[in-house]
């Protein structure tokens, strides 16, 4: 129950990831007089509710001690930026190549975080084992 908690932090930043990469393709960084990056965190926010709501149920009922909402709300952040920026990037790719794909490295772009594949990577991978490790032994 508790890696599926994980996969539900997992799938919005897949989906906003692409919605960004049609935006910026469209339009670019430069399309606002106004920084944009206030209607994309208040986006994360409504689109984090769900699984917070989940976290809550599962706390209330004693299904996981809050510790380990804690500890597991940690894991899908650090797996955010994998998934969010890495289907920006293959968005990209498919709609004007901009990008080689899912592993690029950011080109300075203007993001409240830009954060590089290398750091990406091991990230996910930690994040993502100690989700799986958590859910089976503790």
């Amino acid at each position: 129950m508790i890696f599926l908690f994980y996969i539900s932090l997992l799938i919005y930043p897949s989906f906003s990831g692409i919605k960004d990469a049609v935006l910026w393709s469209m339009k670019g960084p430069k399309a606002f007089t106004w920084d944009e990056h206030f209607i994309f965190i208040g986006e994360r926010i409504l689109g984090y509710g769900p699984p917070i709501v989940l976290a809550f149920y599962l706390g209330y009922y004693h299904l996981i001690s809050w510790g380990g909402l804690v500890q597991i709300g940690l894991c899908g952040f650090f797996s955010f930026f994998f998934f969010h920026d890495g289907m920006q990037y293959q968005g990209r790719k498919w709609i004007d190549r901009a990008y080689p794909g899912f592993f690029a490295d950011t080109k300075g772009e203007n993001g409240t975080f830009n954060m590089p594949v290398w750091l990406r990577i091991p990230l996910f991978l930690c994040s993502f084992l100690y989700a799986l490790c958590y859910e089976y032994y503790f």
